[in-house]
């Protein structure tokens, strides 16, 4: 296969037309044209662009013989299947990565408890490491296992006499009124805001959890109807 054939071939191997590799070459498309049609010869400088350009070598594409392969491109080191098997094992979804955070953060929060004495940081890091974990560990709906778990802690403690002790009250709103008129001190703001938001929290986690959970065992009932059996 003379040098001509050998240009035309490659060329035409990569989907370049003539016009496409004059222009790589800086030369006009007439001279491509001369080349494979065997009218001319290109120069020296040319020669080895063609050569780099098609990913053979200059003995390959000058000397007479077969159609030189075009260079294949190397394809990127797999890692290794033991590897790659760790690296799977250890990815995790933003939902567990969250988790994980509120599990760790919640600890450290209840070591420094322990060493500074600090009741209410204690209280907070062991809220937050028991929210973390049904993240961490629920393949599906770790937020809806968090929210009836804050719904029952809620209701725990701000529907019963046990905890609740004076302040008991069945409404939310003469809870508050009671809490108004009974606490004292500059804290009393502060505290009132904090029991308004806990009785806002469970009103409305008892009213978004039952129709969230109603809609979610429809779905799966609808699922399992439609599926036909195996």
């Amino acid at each position: 296969m003379t040098l001509s054939e050998k240009i035309l071939e490659l060329r035409t191997a990569q989907n370049l037309s003539q016009g496409e590799l004059a222009e790589k070459l800086d030369v006009s498309r007439q001279s491509v044209s001369k080349w494979e049609t065997n009218q001319s010869v290109p120069e020296l400088d040319k020669i080895v662009k063609l050569a780099d350009l098609f990913g053979v070598t200059v003995d390959e594409l000058v000397r007479e013989g077969e159609t030189p392969q075009l260079a294949q491109p190397e394809a990127p080191c797999a890692p290794k299947p033991e590897r790659a098997a760790v690296y799977a094992q250890w990815k995790f979804t933003p939902i567990q990565t969250l988790g994980i955070l509120l599990i760790a953060g919640g600890m450290m929060m209840m070591m420094l408890a322990a060493f500074v004495g600090g009741d209410p940081l204690l209280f907070i890091g062991g809220v937050l490491a028991i929210f973390g974990v049904p993240l961490l560990l629920a393949k599906k709906h770790g937020f809806l296992i968090d929210g009836w778990m804050a719904w029952t802690a809620g209701y725990v403690l701000l529907y019963t006499p046990v905890m609740m002790g004076q302040w008991y009250s069945p409404l939310w709103g003469f809870q508050l009124m009671w809490i108004a008129l009974n606490t004292t001190g500059s804290f009393a703001p502060p505290v009132m805001l904090l029991f308004y938001l806990a009785y806002l929290a469970v009103a409305i986690l008892s009213i978004f959890l039952p129709v969230y959970t109603a809609r979610l065992v429809w779905i799966w009932w609808k699922r399992r109807k439609e599926t036909p059996p195996a």
